[in-house]
């Protein structure tokens, strides 16, 4: 059985919004907090915010580099993920290079992830004596089933920990056979996020079910409070 702790530490709460305010910002992470969530995922700008709110708990804090299709240079991308990580952010969901993967510039999509992931690993650990993960994006609904095996491949060999269906940008609803399908190119040490319109905990479990360790969406609070609680020991 499912408990609401259980479910809250697979669920990631996504607010990628550009006019949220500090305000907001504020109340959306001390909503993950109170439901101790996996994490939470704003654009890098408000990170330092996130770490401040969420400091010294068990919510990490996920940055995204290279949005929307991970077309912006290999430099750029560095940029964005030093100053998520010298903002104290726990985790890094890069965006694969979509333009250069459909041109089959194999080498050029490597070494963008290979270099992100080695400036995590040089950056050392979080404050709280964690590495910093990453996780690499595909927008799998873009992707034929060619160009998906070689962006599984890929983001394998780069040492990434997780892959991530989307950024939650564009409408997608992701299922279970696109987890399954992703399970069975990835084995069964990498971690796969699926990040979508998600909007009930049958569908979260589906999901878990078929392969995902983690969802992101901007409903996970209200998905997680759906879940009954635990009761309290007597």
């Amino acid at each position: 059985m499912t408990t609401r702790s259980s479910l809250a530490k697979m669920m990631e709460a996504t607010l990628l919004s550009p006019t949220a305010t500090k305000e907001e910002v504020r109340a959306f992470c001390e909503r993950g907090l109170e439901f101790h969530l996996a994490s939470v995922c704003v654009f890098p700008y408000w990170a330092r915010t996130c770490v401040e709110v969420l400091a010294g708990c068990d919510v990490k804090v996920c940055v995204p580099v290279g949005l929307p299709f991970g077309t912006c240079s290999t430099q750029v991308k560095l940029l964005e993920a030093k100053t998520a990580i010298g903002a104290g952010a726990n985790e890094i969901d890069v965006v694969l290079n979509m333009g250069a993967l459909k041109s089959r510039e194999y080498l050029t999509v490597s070494r963008d992830l290979e270099e992100i992931v080695r400036i995590t690993k040089f950056a050392g650990m979080t404050e709280n004596g964690e590495d910093v993960l990453v996780h690499v994006v595909l927008e799998t609904a873009h992707l034929t089933k060619e160009e998906l095996e070689s962006a599984c491949r890929i983001a394998l060999a780069s040492g990434a920990e997780f892959v991530k269906t989307g950024s939650g940008l564009f409408p997608c609803r992701p299922g279970p056979v696109e987890v399954r399908l992703l399970r069975q190119r990835l084995g069964k040490e990498t971690g796969i996020k699926v990040a979508g319109d998600i909007e009930t905990a049958e569908e979260v479990l589906r999901l878990i079910n078929t392969g995902a360790t983690r969802v992101g969406t901007v409903h996970a609070c209200r998905i997680v409070e759906s879940v009954p609680s635990e009761p309290e020991e007597a």
